[in-house]
């Protein structure tokens, strides 16, 4: 409600009316908080977090040269510096005056000097490269198979999943042999789709 009433200036003053609507569409009286799945639950949430949290870290973020992402729960800080230990401690007590809890088994702290890292589902490597890692590009290929054999496999999902590949393995000079051989298949593919017209 704060959050709302703060992003818009109408609203302020009018608390309970906007509580009561939140509480009736989108909260779960049950479980409490927003629906799961509903389709105002992640701009919701973004919105409240962004209000409660992103100006805070943001600001420690910028005093100690740290880019920082958020996509709705998931976040990334990253320095082209060590982010010592002191420094992560500022952070995680930014996010914990919220209320909100941090899911420890997810937290990594990653150092691309010593090896690659994931973030996402999405590899990066020294120099700022990005990947896919093995097994993804396994479950592509086999997209494509499939769609070229049994045919059960829209040319559409094809397309869109190999949109993910484009835009992360541009530099085909650097491509390994995995990436290499789906790029080749997705070519057939593509001349098969293109024939069938």
């Amino acid at each position: 409600v704060r959050a709302l009433a703060h992003f818009d200036s109408d609203l302020s003053g009018h608390e309970e009316e906007v509580d009561a609507f939140l509480n009736r569409y989108f909260i779960d009286s049950v479980k409490g908080g927003l629906f799961t799945g509903g389709n105002a639950s992640n701009d919701l949430f973004n919105l409240c977090l962004g209000f409660v949290m992103d100006q805070s870290l943001g600001e420690l973020c910028e005093r100690h040269s740290i880019s920082f992402t958020r996509y709705v729960d998931d976040f990334t800080l990253s320095s082209l510096t060590p982010i010592t230990k002191a420094v992560r401690r500022e952070i995680r007590a930014v996010i914990e005056q919220t209320n909100f809890r941090i899911n420890h088994r997810k937290c990594q702290y990653l150092d691309i000097e010593k090896g690659p890292g994931f973030i996402n589902g999405i590899g990066i490597k020294k120099g700022g490269i990005w990947f896919l890692p093995r097994p993804y590009l396994r479950m592509l290929l086999g997209l494509v198979h499939r769609a070229m054999t049994n045919g059960d496999v829209s040319p559409a999902a094809v397309h869109g999943r190999m949109g993910v590949f484009s835009s992360i393995s541009r530099n085909h000079r650097q491509w390994n042999k995995s990436e290499r051989r789906l790029a080749d298949e997705y070519e057939r593919f593509k001349r098969m789709c293109g024939s069938r017209r």
